[in-house]
């Protein structure tokens, strides 16, 4: 989402491209509209919106129901338990938007 602000085309990161975002950052050369930004037209959400969204996918309320039992099992795929699944009983199914190594390659 940074590197879109500064114009930088790029999924995956890089000291090369953090520096050149930085850099745009400090110039105010970002896009100042709809991404990242606290408003109808930004592309920014609190906790609670994000859990709703998520409510609402596994619930099928947001997408055709086979869609959203599509995306419910990708997020349940997901193998990274270091934050809030950390606490929870691994035998536990658990879904996460996190993005690990590889995954940005498929978006």
């Amino acid at each position: 989402m940074h590197y879109k602000q500064a114009g930088i085309n790029a999924v995956m990161g890089s000291a090369k491209n953090d520096a050149l975002m930085l850099k745009k950052a400090r110039a105010g050369d970002l896009v100042p509209t709809g991404l990242a930004v606290r408003t109808r037209s930004g592309n920014v959400t609190t906790p609670r919106e994000m859990g709703r969204i998520l409510e609402k996918l596994y619930r099928g309320e947001i997408a055709i129901a086979t869609a959203s039992v599509q995306m419910t099992g990708i997020l349940k795929g997901t193998t990274d338990r270091t934050m809030i699944p950390h606490h929870i009983s691994p035998e536990t199914a658990v879904a996460t938007k996190s993005v690990e190594p590889g995954v940005c390659e498929l978006m």
